[in-house]
């Protein structure tokens, strides 16, 4: 699945202090809140639980999409927010000497403020009694705006 959605340029999501898999498996069942308003937290966050009836929840700050064949070009700033790094059409990853696969091609050079948004798809995935993956449909949840670094 992951082969799937990397072709795509869809990547799963990585937090700053913990991995995603070892966050999910601490929610089982429960609530978590994806906030990139910044009213929580100053970058784009994952939370354990629902902000909206309890502020006090630990910001989990989600990080840009990294491995071996895909490294942000400033690896000191891979905050998921709006940043010349992202909406630099210069940085796109066409071969091997670029390191970015999250930046698209700009086709219309708008003077004035460039936006960064993100798409983003939800999905679960476990393991049957066989041992095999299992994996739900995949649901978009929407297009957000990133906000600027600070």
């Amino acid at each position: 699945m992951d082969y799937i959605f990397a072709n795509r340029r869809y990547f799963t999501l990585q937090l700053e202090d913990i991995s995603i898999d070892s966050f999910l498996e601490h929610t089982s069942g429960g609530y978590i809140t994806l906030d990139f308003n910044q009213s929580t937290s100053p970058w784009p966050a994952l939370f354990m639980g629902d902000t909206r009836s309890n502020s006090s929840l630990t910001p989990h700050p989600l990080y840009r999409h990294s491995d071996a064949d895909s490294r942000p070009s400033n690896p000191n700033n891979r905050y998921l927010t709006n940043n010349s790094d992202l909406n630099n059409s210069d940085n796109i990853k066409e071969d091997a000497s670029r390191q970015n696969w999250d930046v698209a091609r700009n086709t219309q050079q708008i003077p004035g403020e460039a936006y960064t948004y993100v798409s983003m798809y939800i999905m679960s995935y476990g393991i049957e009694d066989n041992f095999s993956s299992i994996f739900s449909i995949p649901t978009f949840i929407g297009i957000f705006r990133l906000p600027n670094e600070m």
